[in-house]
């Protein structure tokens, strides 16, 4: 996948999240956010925060799945 593709699916994916869920990753990974900040944004508790990072993630990693095999059987390397 070229780079737009590759940004364009993880945005799709982002958006299946909850709202808060997909904010979150989006101000972690794309704003780079420390979880202090973003539990300031958030008025939620740090520790919430990264239950939230880890479940996120796991989901993401759930809907990109099947984008990730085909692509590692189409071109034999991963998103």
């Amino acid at each position: 996948m070229i780079t737009k593709e590759r940004s364009e699916l993880i945005q799709d994916c982002l958006m299946q999240l909850p709202e808060t869920n997909a904010a979150i990753i989006t101000f972690y990974y794309f704003e780079g956010l420390s979880v202090k900040e973003i539990s300031t944004i958030t008025e939620l508790s740090e520790d919430n925060i990264k239950i939230r990072l880890y479940r996120s993630r796991k989901q993401l990693l759930g809907l990109l799945a099947p984008y990730i095999m085909q692509n590692t059987h189409n071109h034999g390397t991963a998103i």
